[in-house]
């Protein structure tokens, strides 16, 4: 059996327009595909975009809450730091509600400071603190008795007289004669005296 090699140039080979022909086809198959992965891929951008907003939208709209300063009348003490002027919160606590500066309870409480401060070796806000510590511990023993209050009667104790002892050891006494039974005049008027004050 004889086997015939066939000629060469008998080879049919793709002519480089064959080529174009398949390049395009090819490229216009994959088309759609590669717009519909760019739109998705464009759609997950804007989600996760929308989902990243959200939190730091809602973290905006409640920072300035946070960052609200208390109102005065509902301090429980005054600190250092703090700019209130301690004539200010005690009127305003005893009003239930903020007061202006300029109110006449305000002047009031600031000249009953003023009083206590000549008399005692603590200052207006120190006072102020002690009252409001006394009002309350009167209170949980079912004895109301207003801070205010009580720095006015307090201050009557030692007269015109610096005293030797501080508001806030004065308030202790009073508050030990108001558990021994005492009346709020019964008290004052012992501690005038220089009565023993000891539980």
């Amino acid at each position: 059996m004889k086997f015939h090699a066939r000629p060469v140039d008998a080879v049919i080979f793709p002519t480089p327009m064959v080529f174009s022909r398949m390049r395009t086809k090819r490229q216009d198959a994959g088309f759609p595909g590669r717009r519909l992965a760019s739109l998705g891929m464009a759609m997950i951008a804007l989600a996760i975009a929308a989902c990243s907003d959200e939190p730091q939208q809602r973290v905006a709209e409640v920072r300035p809450a946070q960052n609200e300063a208390p109102a005065v009348y509902q301090l429980e003490r005054l600190d250092r730091g703090d700019h209130v002027k301690p004539e200010l919160w005690l009127a305003s606590r005893a009003a239930g509600r903020d007061l202006a500066e300029t109110a006449p309870e305000v002047g009031a409480a600031r000249s009953l400071l003023e009083t206590a401060g000549k008399r005692f070796r603590d200052y207006p806000r120190m006072i102020a603190n002690r009252a409001v510590q006394l009002e309350d511990m009167l209170h949980s023993k079912g004895l109301g008795e207003p801070a205010i209050a009580l720095i006015a009667d307090l201050s009557e104790v030692p007269g015109d007289v610096r005293y030797v002892e501080s508001f806030g050891s004065l308030s202790q006494q009073y508050y030990n004669l108001r558990l021994q039974g005492l009346d709020r005049q019964e008290a004052l008027d012992l501690l005038k005296r220089g009565g023993n004050t000891s539980n």
